[in-house]
C-alpha cells in the first residue's frame, strides 16, 4: 500500500514570490521531482525554470508570462503579460473557471471560464457560500483584484477535486464526504491513487465492492462510517491482485493462508485507524491499538510490524459477518483454504 508505508522526503523547495527557487535554501535527491510552486509543473526549456500554467508559461525570475492573457481583452487595465496582477501576496493567478460544489453536490456558482473544481465540507458551507457569491458579484463588475481576492478565500474554504474523480462520484451526494475524507492525508493518497475507471456510488445500503471494481458506500450510513468504509474499500482494491495471488499458493499451511489473507486485511485496518486518527473521528481499530499506533507513530515500530499486530490480533479474535451471523475470521478463511486443497 503507497499510503500505509512511511514516505521518504524527495525535496524541499523554497519559492519566492513569484515562483523562483531561492539558492541555498532548496535540495532534491535523486530524480528530480516535476512539480513545485503552486502544484504547477516545472518546464525548465523556458527560462530555465519556467513554470507551466494551464493557458500560458510563467517565468518566475522576472513575474511574468511569456505569452499574452487569453482573457486580456477583458481587462484592459492590466499588462497582459502580468502575473497575479502583480500583488502577489494579496491575490493567486486566476486560471479560469472555478466551480463550486455544496456538500450534497449542488451547484453553488463559477468564476471565469477553465474547470477547476471545488467543494465545501458541511462545516465551512455556509462561509464558502458568501465568498462565492462575492466573487461572483465582483466578476461581473469587472473588479479583477477583488474577485482575485473572494475566489482565494473560498478555495482556501474548500477542498479541490479533480475532475477524473468528480466525474467518478456517481452519487454526488457523496461529493462532501468525500471532501471531508481528503482532509486526511491517508485518505487523500488513496483516493488520488485509485484507478479513473472506478465509480463510487451509494445505491445500496451496504458498503462493497462490485465484481467490476466500483465501490458501493451505505446509503444510510454516516459521514464518518462512510469514509472509513470507503478507506477500507479503496485499500483492499489496490491490493486485490496481490490477495489473489496469495490466495493461490496452496502449498503453504492452513495458518499461513489465513494469517497472509488477514495481514492483507489489516493494511486496511490501518489506514482506517489512521484516517480516524487525522480526521479526529472513533474508530474500534484506532481505539484497540492505541499504544501500537502511538508506537508507530513515534518511528518505535514499522508498518510492517503494525500490520503484523493487527493481522495476529484478527486471527484470535477477528470476526466476519455471514449471512447475519458472526463467525471467526480465521475458521472462514480456513474453509476456504480446504475447500480449495480439495478440488485442487
Amino acid at each position: 500500500m503507497a499510503n500505509s508505508i512511511p514516505l521518504s522526503v524527495t525535496n524541499s523547495l523554497i519559492h519566492d514570490s513569484f515562483g523562483m527557487i531561492t539558492l541555498g535554501r532548496s535540495w532534491e535527491v535523486g530524480t528530480e521531482y516535476r512539480y513545485g510552486f503552486d502544484g504547477k509543473e516545472k518546464q525548465k526549456e523556458f527560462f530555465n525554470e519556467g513554470i507551466i500554467f494551464k493557458y500560458r508559461i510563467e517565468n518566475p525570475a522576472i513575474g511574468r508570462f511569456f505569452s499574452i492573457d487569453p482573457l486580456a481583452s477583458q481587462y484592459p487595465y492590466n499588462s497582459p503579460y502580468a502575473f497575479c496582477e502583480n500583488s502577489v501576496i494579496a491575490f493567486i493567478e486566476l486560471e479560469g473557471l472555478e466551480k463550486f460544489y455544496a456538500p450534497n453536490g449542488t451547484f453553488l456558482g463559477q468564476i471565469g471560464s477553465d474547470n477547476s473544481i471545488h467543494v465545501f465540507t458541511a462545516k465551512n458551507l455556509e462561509e464558502g457560500k458568501k465568498w462565492v457569491n462575492n466573487a461572483i458579484y465582483t466578476e461581473k463588475e469587472g473588479r479583477a483584484q477583488a474577485t482575485s481576492w473572494n475566489t482565494g478565500i473560498a478555495n482556501s474554504l474548500s477542498v479541490t477535486m479533480t475532475e477524473n474523480l468528480f466525474k467518478s462520484v456517481v452519487d454526488k451526494t457523496l461529493l462532501g464526504t468525500i471532501a471531508e475524507g481528503m482532509l486526511s492525508q491517508t485518505f487523500y493518497q488513496l483516493i488520488l491513487a485509485m484507478p479513473e475507471n472506478i465509480k463510487i456510488d451509494s445505491k445500496a445500503n451496504a458498503t462493497f465492492t462490485k465484481p467490476n471494481g466500483d465501490i458501493n458506500i451505505g446509503k444510510s450510513e454516516t459521514t464518518d462510517k462512510k469514509i472509513l468504509g470507503l478507506t477500507w474499500e479503496m485499500t483492499n482494491n489496490a491490493n486485490i491482485k496481490r490477495l489473489n495471488m496469495h490466495r493461490s499458493n496452496l502449498e503453504q499451511t492452513k495458518k499461513e493462508f489465513v494469517i497472509g489473507i488477514l495481514k492483507i486485511e489489516a493494511e486496511a485496518l490501518l489506514n482506517m485507524a489512521l484516517v480516524a486518527n487525522e480526521l479526529g473521528i472513533a474508530d474500534a481499530t484506532s481505539q484497540a491499538f492505541t499504544s501500537d499506533l502511538n508506537r508507530l507513530n513515534n518511528g518505535e515500530i514499522t508498518t510492517d510490524q503494525m500490520t503484523d499486530i493487527i493481522a495476529n490480533w484478527a486471527y484470535e479474535n477477528g470476526m466476519i459477518i455471514i449471512d447475519g451471523k458472526e463467525k471467526l475470521a480465521r475458521d472462514v478463511y480456513g474453509g476456504q483454504y480446504d475447500a480449495a486443497k480439495k478440488s485442487k
